[in-house]
Formats: structure tokens, sequence, C-alpha cells
């Protein structure tokens, strides 16, 4: 991209809190967007509604309408048609999604909490190049697109988050969080797919250790901790051998978009921590000890 100018982004909302009942309250409001270089607005309306089940658990129920602005070297990428150049992408829309979201917590104590949360996005007025596999919502901005694009993808994703949590108390603390999920779209040649980051699952499982050293003046506090990520590998598209042959370089297969998967991504940190505090100043060694499981994670694949 090469071009010189202005483009301006507004924001706007309004949130208001409504007791309804002891147990009732409903949070009702609207988020505006306005983007200057083509004149777009977006309006965005914003509900949900919590309900006290009892000192312990509660029920939340919230949707909202939300709206994205895609790169900005989208809308300024150039054609060159009949000798001129143009901008045919100058006047896209922005990508959005409804969201509808139940959340249920429930306190498991005065230092334990459980929260489970289903989902349901779908999504709307999605660039695409017309006739291809391609959507902007696998784009991975390492590349300039200089293709027609029109707001005619679709999508959905849905799952359900599942924490529990224990807050840090008696010197240690420790949090997991798991998720199942599913993400598809529809390209400009109207197939639905699975999109780029339709993993299936994540879990990520952390905690810690405080260990206070010596008294007063000269406390010392000491701090292991760990962390272990597990998730379904992100999705790519399959090499079409004869074409990478031909040309001497890898060449996708875009009409098996996202068909094949890189590995799944597994990964363990520890970080151990000292600190000490004193009246005018503190001070904090860490010692980090990354991917310690040794695990290799693919960058991608290159023709040879």
């Amino acid at each position: 991209v090469d071009a010189d100018g202005t483009a301006a982004l507004a924001q706007a909302y309004s949130q208001s809190q409504v007791t309804l009942t002891d147990r009732l309250e409903a949070n009702l409001g609207a988020h505006l967007q306005h983007f200057a270089l083509n004149g777009r607005t977006s309006v965005e309306p914003r509900a949900s509604l919590r309900w006290a089940l009892d000192p312990d658990q509660s029920l939340a129920l919230g949707y909202g309408l939300h709206s994205q602005l895609d790169e900005l070297s989208l809308y300024l990428s150039e054609q060159t048609v009949d000798g001129r150049t143009v901008q045919p992408n100058r006047d896209l829309d922005f990508s959005k999604a409804h969201h509808l979201t139940l959340a249920y917590q429930r306190r498991l104590g005065p230092q334990m909490r459980l929260v489970v949360e289903p989902y349901l996005q779908r999504l709307f007025d999605i660039p695409v190049v017309p006739g291809t596999s391609f959507s902007v919502v696998n784009f991975v901005t390492d590349y300039y697109l200089d293709d027609t694009f029109t707001n005619g993808g679709t999508g959905w994703n849905r799952g359900v988050d599942l924490t529990v949590e224990r807050f840090l108390d008696r010197g240690y603390y420790w949090l997991a969080t798991g998720s199942l999920s599913q993400s598809r779209y529809t390209g400009g040649d109207g197939v639905e797919r699975n999109t780029r980051y339709s993993r299936g699952y994540v879990l990520d499982v952390l905690g810690g250790r405080e260990i206070r050293l010596g008294r007063g003046a000269r406390e010392r506090l000491l701090g292991l901790n760990g962390r272990f990520t597990a998730m379904g590998g992100e999705r790519r598209h399959p090499p079409d051998v004869a074409a990478s042959a031909r040309v001497g370089e890898l060449v996708e297969d875009e009409t098996r978009a996202f068909q094949d998967r890189y590995p799944a991504y597994l990964n363990l940190d520890f970080t151990v921590t000292w600190r000490t505090d004193r009246p005018a100043w503190s001070s904090e060694w860490a010692l980090q000890l990354k991917n310690v499981l040794g695990r290799a994670q693919p960058e991608g694949y290159i023709y040879d």
C-alpha cells in the first residue's frame, strides 16, 4: 500500500443499569461507530439480564450486535482499470456479528468459584472475494490484498467455556479454564467450511505458590508459578502437490480450504520470582522457563 491521507473512526456509547428487583438487574445500552473514509455508520444495541438465584449463584443472559473495522489496507487497495487507478473496496461496510451468551456462576466456598458460559455468534456482512473460498475471518496480516471484495460472507461460532478458580489465599492459587467450540464460515463461493481457528478445544491450567521468608524489614517473597496449555491445531489449506511442482513453490489447494491442520499445541511454562519490599523501593527478580516440554511449534510449510 502506497497512499497518503487521513481516515478517522469515531465511536460513542451509552449504558444504563436498572435494578428491577432485589435479585434481577438489567443492563441496556448502545454502541455507535462511524468510519469517515466512506461514511459507513453502525448502530449496535446491547442488553443483558442478571438474576441472582441466591447469595452464592447467579444466571445471566446477554445479547449484543458488534461491528469491526477491517484492515485499513483493504479499503485502500488499488487496481488499474482501463489505464486508471481505482479503489474497488473503499466503500466496504463493517464486519458484523450477533452475540448471544448465557453465564452461570456459583461460589464453591469462600475462595472458589465455578463459571459456565455457552455462547453463539452469527457473523454477517463479512468481506469475501466472489467465487472463491476467501473470507477476511481467516485473514492473517502478513500479505497484501488487491482483489475486489463484497460484504457477502457469513459465519458462526458456538461453544461453551468452563472456568474453575481458586483465589489467592494462604499463599497459593490456581485457575483452570476449558473450552469446546466450533467455528464455520461461508466464503465468496457460497460453501460452508471450518475457519482457520476452528481448533475444537482449549485447556489452560495455571497455578502458583507464594512463600514468605524472613520477618519484618527482612521479609522476602518467593513465588513459584506454572502454566500448561493444550489446544487443537490451527487449520490450513492442503498443498496442491502437482501445481507446486510445476511452479517450484508452495501452491495451496483453496478448493479444500482449511481441511488440513497443524499438530495439537502443547506448552508448559514455569516462573520463579524473588521479591523484596522496602519503604522507599521494591525489586523483583524472575526466572522464566519457557516451553519446558521442548515441543516444536510449526511455523508453516514451504516447497522443497
